[in-house]
């Protein structure tokens, strides 16, 4: 994957924030130009997201266990 968006979903019991991103994955497909709507995942939890009714939305889905640090795991991942 050259271009394209990155999202960050981590597990929490208030808020599904994979529903969320799954929105947004949909709205980029629709909405950028073909070369520029690819969409990658970070998620603790792959089975959920196989479970979503189309998640082909999704061009390459990354599996981090982010071990409840929060969001912010950027310090976890070796991005560069």
């Amino acid at each position: 994957m050259n271009f394209g968006y990155l999202i960050f979903v981590n597990e929490n019991p208030e808020v599904d924030y994979l529903k969320m991103a799954y929105a947004l994955a949909l709205s980029i497909k629709n909405t950028q130009k073909e070369g520029y709507d690819r969409v990658a995942l970070v998620t603790n939890n792959i089975e959920k997201v196989e479970k979503l009714k189309s998640p082909w939305v999704f061009d390459k889905i990354i599996h981090d266990d982010f071990d409840q640090k929060g969001w912010d795991v950027r310090q976890s991942m070796d991005l560069y």
